[in-house]
């Protein structure tokens, strides 16, 4: 965990507002909740002038401690917060991992990358625009397929369905074992093994 090319921070794209607090757009933010309840751990303000919260270490059992954080900003804002969080922590947008939703794929299925496009997720390209580069891992949620007719922007500020609420626990724990595998077997193992999830 010492090289500066591995991951060490985690971060949870979502809106902050409780209006938006379990939407399909939030579950980035929501599996950042769920790390912190599962370790007992809480969120503490850390300048937030600047729009970001840094919690306590989630208790993630790695030789060092992760930093695990959500932003106090709409997603299509993260760039910038984002940006100044990398520089506080003194870390490379190649250090961090973001963890977003993904109309695209469906509902239960991952996608872990090393870098890549926004693909069309507002929240992704802000970050991108903000950090000048592409290159920083990303783990797509899926949350689709979009009803035919509707549209994708309304889709993803709905609330998941009880079948999927009943789910959504067990995606996270695997969330959850696939990160703490990519910070000691890198991205290629944990690519293989994450990206093959469906329910």
């Amino acid at each position: 965990m010492g090289t500066q090319s591995q991951p060490r921070l985690i971060v949870g794209l979502g809106n902050p507002l409780d209006q938006y607090r379990d939407t399909r757009h939030n579950v980035g933010r929501q599996f950042l909740q769920f790390l912190a309840a599962e370790s007992n751990s809480k969120f503490k303000k850390i300048r937030q002038a600047e729009g970001f919260r840094l919690p306590d270490f989630f208790g993630v059992p790695l030789e060092e401690p992760v930093l695990c954080v959500f932003l106090n900003c709409f997603m299509n804002q993260s760039g910038g917060p984002l940006a100044e969080i990398l520089k506080y922590e003194s870390l490379l947008p190649e250090n961090m991992i973001v963890v977003a939703d993904d109309f695209m794929i469906p509902f239960g299925s991952l996608r872990l990358r090393s870098s890549g496009s926004a693909g069309g997720h507002n929240g992704l390209k802000s970050v991108i625009e903000a950090l000048g580069t592409e290159e920083f891992g990303r783990l797509r949620v899926g949350i689709g397929p979009v009803p035919v007719g509707q549209d994708p922007a309304e889709f993803v500020l709905k609330k998941f369905s009880k079948e999927e609420l009943a789910k959504r626990a067990e995606i996270y724990q695997l969330m959850q074992k696939g990160l703490i595998d990519l910070f000691s077997l890198g991205y290629d193992k944990s690519m293989t093994a994450l990206n093959k999830v469906h329910f």
